[in-house]
């Protein structure tokens, strides 16, 4: 199955060292789980490996520490 919408974003550099992911040696693999496109990443250069995900939205709640009534 192609997934199309994989190639909308790619990461471009390592989180940890942020070498970058573009490299030969680095690894980058793109794939769908529902309606989120998951790239699995290991970096040559630190050795880090993990999932980047692209986030659309992001639900935060406020913090009532710090505000002066």
């Amino acid at each position: 199955m192609r997934l199309d919408h994989t190639a909308d974003w790619s990461p471009r550099g390592c989180p940890h060292c942020t070498r970058s992911l573009t490299r030969d040696d680095a690894l980058v693999v793109g794939y769908s789980c529902g309606r989120e496109v998951v790239h699995f990443c290991w970096c040559a250069g630190c050795g880090w490996q993990g999932e980047i995900v692209e986030v659309h939205r992001v639900h935060s709640v406020e913090s009532d520490k710090g505000r002066t009534p």
